[in-house]
C-alpha cells in the first residue's frame, strides 16, 4: 500500500509538471487549453489520492516516537534500596519489665529485657539501638512529647534481672541532659557465654553456684541482723556482722566438706565469672 501511494504521488507530480509546461506553450501559441486543463486536474487528483492512502502520516510519526514522561519530585515514590540479608542465628528478646516516670522535670522510660539465642557484642548493640529508637519515638506523655531519659538493660536470665545487683550483660542509657545515648557491654559476662563448666574441689559448677548464693545470703542476713541490733552504733554493728558471717561460713564449709580456703576460692570464682546473685531477702 505504501509503495502504491508513492507511485501515484510521483506520477501525479510528474504529470502535473508536464501539463503545466504544455499549458504555458499553448498559451504562448494561443491554442485551446481545455484538454490539458483536464489532464492537470487528473494528475492533481492522483497526488491527492496518493497522499490519502499513505499509511505514514504526521500523526503516525508522532505515535512512533518514544514517549518520555517527566515526573516531579513530589510525584515520585521513594524506594528504599533492597538489602540482601545474610542468614544467621538471631538474637531474641523478651521484655521483662517497663517503668515509666512522667513528670515536668523529665519523662523517663526504663526497660528490662531478657536476651537469648546467638548473643554477641554486635547483636546486643544492634538490639539496644532498635529498642532505643522505638522508645524514643513513643508519644502520648503528659509533660513531654517523647521520652527525655531512656534506660535499657539486657539480661541473660530472670535471676540476674531480679538480683538487684546490676547484673546486665548490656545496657543503654540516655539521661535528660545528654544529647546522645551510650552503650556499655559487660565483657566479663559476655566472655563466659559458651564456656565449658568445670569441676573443682569435687564439686560441679552448678553445685558451686549454689554455694556461692548461700555465701551471698549469709552476708545479706548478717548485715540486716547487725543493723537491727545496733542501728546507731557503727563499730558494734560491724563487729557483729563479721562474727555472724564467720559463724555461718564455717557451718557452710562443714556442710560441703570444704576448707575455709576453698570456700574463699568459690566466692572469688563467683565474682570473676559474674554468677547470678540470689534475690536479696526483704
Amino acid at each position: 500500500m505504501e509503495a502504491l501511494a508513492i507511485s501515484l504521488m510521483s506520477l501525479g507530480f510528474l504529470g502535473f509538471l508536464v501539463s503545466i509546461i504544455v499549458l504555458i506553450v499553448q498559451a504562448i501559441r494561443k491554442k485551446k487549453k481545455k484538454p490539458w486543463l483536464l489532464t492537470v486536474a487528473a494528475f492533481f487528483i492522483l497526488i491527492i489520492v496518493g497522499g490519502v492512502i499513505s499509511p505514514t502520516t504526521e500523526k503516525d510519526v508522532e505515535k512512533q516516537k518514544p514517549i518520555t514522561t517527566t515526573i516531579s519530585p513530589s510525584e515520585q515514590k521513594i524506594q528504599k534500596p533492597i538489602v540482601k540479608q545474610e542468614k544467621s542465628a538471631t538474637l531474641k528478646y523478651t521484655i521483662l519489665d517497663e517503668d515509666v516516670y512522667d513528670a515536668p522535670v523529665k519523662t523517663q522510660v526504663t526497660l528490662s529485657v531478657l536476651v537469648s539465642g546467638e548473643i554477641s557484642e554486635a547483636g546486643l548493640k544492634n538490639l539496644l539501638n532498635q529498642l532505643y529508637s522505638s522508645t524514643k519515638a513513643r508519644k502520648g506523655f503528659k509533660y513531654h512529647d517523647s521520652p527525655t531519659s531512656i534506660y535499657i538493660y539486657a539480661y541473660t536470665s530472670k535471676e540476674r534481672a531480679e538480683s538487684g545487683m546490676a547484673q546486665w550483660i548490656a545496657m543503654l542509657q540516655k539521661a535528660h541532659a545528654e544529647t546522645k545515648s551510650t552503650t556499655n557491654i559487660n565483657e566479663r559476662q559476655l566472655g563466659q557465654l559458651g564456656a565449658e563448666p568445670e569441676e573443682r574441689f569435687g564439686l560441679s559448677e552448678e553445685k558451686r553456684k549454689e554455694i556461692w548464693k548461700e555465701l551471698i545470703l549469709i552476708e545479706d542476713r548478717a548485715m540486716k541482723e547487725a543493723e537491727k541490733q545496733y542501728p546507731k552504733e557503727w563499730e558494734k554493728e560491724i563487729e557483729m556482722q563479721r562474727r555472724l558471717i564467720d559463724e555461718n561460713e564455717n557451718k557452710l564449709a562443714e556442710k560441703y566438706e570444704l576448707t575455709p580456703e576453698q570456700l574463699e576460692k568459690i566466692s572469688s570464682e563467683g565474682l570473676e565469672k559474674d554468677w547470678s546473685f540470689p534475690r536479696k531477702s526483704e
